[in-house]
């Protein structure tokens, strides 16, 4: 129980340091801290921001509370000071402010399998 909460608050410090320092700065190496552009990239709302703040334990990767969608997904494009920038599969573009963001849960492009493949048979070809 302890190693996973340790695991949780490093996770939660590193998503912070992110979005802290941001992507696009003065210096080449500013981008070395940011996601792959391409990369599939979730985002988790701060429970607060979107009035879910309450006394119960919520924790940070749950998708919904009470039918509501706590967190967004799509591609990732850009990040500054003040925004993310994710393209959801439909061609809409979010702008996410970041102080409403809890934490961001990015992976490769190359080994992320969409879930709605995930349950799909595979070719044998």
């Amino acid at each position: 129980m302890k190693a996973s909460r340790l695991g949780l608050l490093a996770t939660g410090i590193s998503a912070a340091l992110l979005l802290v320092s941001g992507c696009k700065g003065a210096g080449s190496d500013s981008r070395s801290n940011c996601p792959q552009q391409g990369a599939f990239c979730l985002v988790q709302f701060r429970r607060d921001a979107l009035g879910a703040s309450a006394p119960l334990p919520i924790p940070p990767t749950t998708g919904e509370i009470n039918g509501a969608s706590v967190n967004v997904s799509g591609t990732f494009r850009a990040m500054d000071a003040d925004w993310v920038v994710l393209t959801l599969g439909t061609g809409k573009e979010y702008w996410i402010p970041r102080g409403m963001i809890l934490l961001m849960e990015i992976r490769n492009p190359r080994r992320h399998v969409p879930p709605a493949a995930a349950g799909a048979p595979r070719s044998r070809g």
